[in-house]
């Protein structure tokens, strides 16, 4: 019962955050020689309570000192643990390496087995210098966990966290050293240096930890993952590739050896290896989404069914299946079984997604039920809902409700006030409604926040020469946006439009035929066409013009200024 009262006393005590107690005030703050004097007419086992008090409230009121002191005495009266541990702790805050070293050996002298008090004890060492010792501590709580990867582990992580840099470094190569048949002490090793961004030295070390255990799976991703952050991308491939022909039968190789493929954009490649995977594990719920992955993001439909099948009938696998064959359906265009789909999925981690999908095939055709799955989303998360509100602005800017989208986007920046890219989006919304106000309202609050928002800059140069006269101000805008982004085709096409309608009808070509060589756009080519024309090169024109159609014949932009010019066809 004295045990659990005490226990109880440190535990409230060491939550405290005030010492407005009458106990705290009888102490005050007089130093420990003097709260000793106090305690001289008693018994220490007759004040065990009082010596815990007194180290508690001393610790409260900052007085590390005289906390170490009565813990000092409670140690010396109980045997238990718990009080040695909890003077240790608070031993720390004295600053004085010496006495918290000696406070921690009490703990550790009453837990032999703790991990924690042998780690600790080690890490105090170490900051006092005695690098010797702590080396011999930190083996020895190896030794008492079995040299396992998680004490190696454990002793890295305190390492590194040393502010000695040199030396936590030369103690962790004492230890590795000494367990230099370990391939766990390697691999931390190397673990330690890649965390210091020292990666030749990892890149060492692991090479040797594999040297003794080949094969190893840990070891392989932290050696692709330092190739990768030396920028050497060939020899990941030329590794992997290694090991997979030296462990034919470890099906998690070829997997890592695809996956590798597949960032740098070989996918044709990465398939070959996750099949191989598969003919060494047919029922592997990573390998086959992994195929079905690779042969959806490809638009490969016919060869990611028979993957998504087999998941399907695969338990926790079936609404990732049917969420992804509902995007198969949709790329195929079976509306109604993408829609079966998606409606198949359960509450999960993609039933958020599915719900989205539904709504957006749905209001296609009717705007109100699409409107509706989307409003019965009620996700907690504010970036969700702002997405939500997003999707819903979007779907009736589809509809040319411009003004209810607005009011959407309105409610959207409530839930995240000044986020540029809602700003942004209602910009181009204000534009499509017809209000010029809100578009300049929208893009100069980005720009105050954000003087180097290019797509600001130069939205607000294009539209003030479409829809106005201000062309001098829009050249300004444009200017700023092109010194950001000197090849972007955007900004050259907007530039050229700009001087355009200024008059400058070299300069104009100039800058619309670098825009269309930035990239082969509709918009810019039927720009150029017509400046062109108005240029009077007619042949020229109709050239552009051809391209342009090429490229997308219904375009508007392109159908608009065909019309202006009354061209039937560019042959004519």
């Amino acid at each position: 019962m004295l045990k659990m009262i005490i226990f109880g006393v440190i535990a409230l005590l060491a939550g405290c955050t005030t010492t407005g107690s009458t106990l705290a005030d009888s102490i005050g703050s007089k130093s420990f020689e003097a709260k000793a004097a106090t305690t001289a007419a008693h018994k220490y086992d007759d004040n065990l309570i009082f010596n815990i008090l007194s180290a508690e409230m001393a610790a409260q009121q900052g007085d590390h000192q005289s906390a170490y002191e009565y813990y000092k005495l409670a140690v010396e009266q109980d045997g238990s643990v718990e009080i040695a541990e909890r003077g240790a702790r608070l031993s720390i805050h004295s600053q004085n390496i010496g006495k918290t070293i000696t406070a921690t050996r009490e703990w550790v002298k009453r837990a032999p087995e703790s991990v924690d008090a042998n780690r600790v004890l080690a890490a105090l060492l170490l900051r006092s210098g005695d690098i010797d010792s702590s080396t011999e501590q930190f083996k020895k709580l190896i030794e008492m966990e079995g040299r396992s990867l998680g004490v190696f582990q454990l002793v890295a992580e305190q390492l590194r966290k040393d502010p000695d840099g040199k030396a936590a470094e030369k103690l962790l190569i004492k230890i590795v050293d000494s367990y230099a048949d370990i391939p766990e002490a390697w691999f931390v090793q190397a673990w330690y240096y890649s965390k210091k961004r020292k990666l030749e030295k990892a890149l060492i070390s692991i090479d040797q930890g594999m040297k003794l255990r080949g094969g190893w799976g840990k070891a392989i991703v932290l050696r692709v993952a330092l190739l990768e952050s030396l920028g050497k991308k060939d020899e990941v491939l030329t590794f992997l590739e290694s090991q997979v022909e030296e462990y034919p039968q470890d099906a998690d190789l070829f997997m890592r050896y695809g996956q590798a493929l597949l960032t740098q954009e070989r996918e044709a490649e990465a398939v070959i290896q996750f099949e191989s995977a598969l003919e060494l594990n047919p029922n592997s719920k990573k390998i086959l989404n992994a195929l079905m992955l690779v042969h959806l993001s490809k638009k490969q439909y016919k060869h990611a069914r028979p993957y998504l099948d087999q998941l399907l009938e695969m338990d926790g696998e079936k609404d990732r299946a049917n969420y992804y064959l509902g995007e198969l359906e949709e790329g195929i265009g079976d509306i109604d079984k993408a829609l079966y789909h998606y409606a198949s999925v359960g509450e999960g981690v993609v039933y958020f997604n599915a719900r989205v999908r539904m709504a957006a095939l749905v209001s296609a055709d009717d705007l109100a039920r699409g409107l509706s799955i989307l409003r019965g989303l009620t996700p907690h998360n504010v970036h969700k809902r702002t997405q939500l509100l997003l999707l819903e602005g979007g779907m009736l800017e589809e509809v040319k409700r411009y003004a209810d989208a607005i009011e959407v986007y309105d409610r959207a920046l409530k839930l995240t006030p000044g986020n540029e890219d809602i700003l942004y989006t209602r910009a181009m919304a204000g534009d499509l409604a017809g209000k010029l106000d809100i578009l300049e309202r929208d893009l100069h609050a980005i720009l105050e926040k954000n003087p180097a928002h290019y797509h600001a800059l130069n939205a607000l140069g294009y539209t003030l020469t479409l829809r106005t006269e201000r062309f001098t101000e829009a050249e300004g805008y444009l200017a700023k946006a092109l010194k950001l982004r000197p090849t972007d085709f955007y900004v050259l096409d907007s530039m050229g439009w700009v001087q355009y309608k200024m008059g400058n009808i070299d300069l104009s070509l100039d800058y619309l035929s670098r825009a269309l060589v930035a990239k082969k756009d509709v918009e810019v080519a039927a720009h150029l066409g017509e400046v062109r024309w108005v240029s009077g090169d007619k042949k020229g024109a109709r050239e552009i013009w051809e391209v342009a159609k090429k490229l997308d014949p219904s375009n508007p932009v392109l159908v608009e200024i065909l019309k202006q010019f009354n061209i039937g066809s560019v042959d004519e």
